[in-house]
């Protein structure tokens, strides 16, 4: 049975998430700490949502594609849009859980899985 994530830190990794955004849309070619730091705050609500499950399938294979996620992310196609993406559909993610909006948080992940499924296989162009 899934939990939900504990408000206070769900509210700690929005700011986190918010923080990660803010500095990526800001940016310059110099400063590109924030792709690293952004990969722990991406990897951190997925962690915690997998940790709301009691369910050893889903915990298994999150650890496998974590770690392909690592690799992906650690090449060069790893890009601030990207950044900036992924950090916008996690907070869709986030303020739907903290306004206990089950619908739109269903919504908010199915999106931001497909969306991230579509990248995996290349899929560039994401408007179709």
């Amino acid at each position: 049975m899934a939990g939900s994530p504990n408000r206070a830190e769900l509210a700690e990794l929005r700011e986190r998430t918010q923080n990660i955004r803010s500095r990526a849309e800001r940016a310059d070619a110099s400063d590109q700490t924030y792709l690293k730091d952004g990969l722990e705050v991406d990897l951190a609500l997925h962690d915690m949502l997998v940790a709301h499950f009691d369910n050893s399938l889903i915990s298994g294979t999150h650890r496998i594609i974590q770690d392909r996620v690592r690799l992906i992310r650690s090449n060069k196609n790893y890009t601030t849009s990207r950044l900036v993406d992924a950090m916008s559909e996690h907070l869709a993610i986030i303020d739907a859980l903290l306004a206990t909006d089950e619908n739109a948080a269903v919504a908010a992940l199915k999106s931001h899985l497909t969306t991230s499924w579509r990248r995996a296989l290349g899929h560039e162009d994401l408007s179709s």
